[in-house]
């Protein structure tokens, strides 16, 4: 999910229902789904962003239909990063997943 919003750009919804069919790794393009509008767009796969994926293609289990299964389309995991970037020591920023996403787009 972080790699999502760091290294793509995306909104915090869309990193949990991203599918393994819209990911197309050859050609290093992908399928973004949203609630918002567009409801789905084109992205490109930065470099950054690749060997996220494949790891995550290498631990998927088997016959996966999302990339992110560990929490629900509709999970609030506000909380839980906020708690994992404390548990390192770290202070929290402000709009913790908002500010992955603006870096990328920036």
């Amino acid at each position: 999910m972080l790699a999502f919003a760091r290294y793509a750009g995306m909104r915090s919804h869309e990193t949990r229902i991203q599918r393994w069919a819209d990911i197309d790794l050859p050609n290093n393009t992908m399928m973004v789904r949203s609630n918002k509008t567009p409801a789905i767009r084109r992205c490109s796969i930065f470099p950054e962003l690749r060997p996220h994926l494949l790891r995550a293609r290498e631990y998927a289990p088997e016959g996966a239909e999302l990339v992110v299964t560990r929490y629900e389309a509709d999970a609030n995991i506000l909380t839980t990063l906020e708690k994992i970037v404390i548990g390192t020591g770290l202070v929290p920023w402000p709009k913790l997943m908002q500010n992955l996403r603006a870096t990328r787009e920036t």
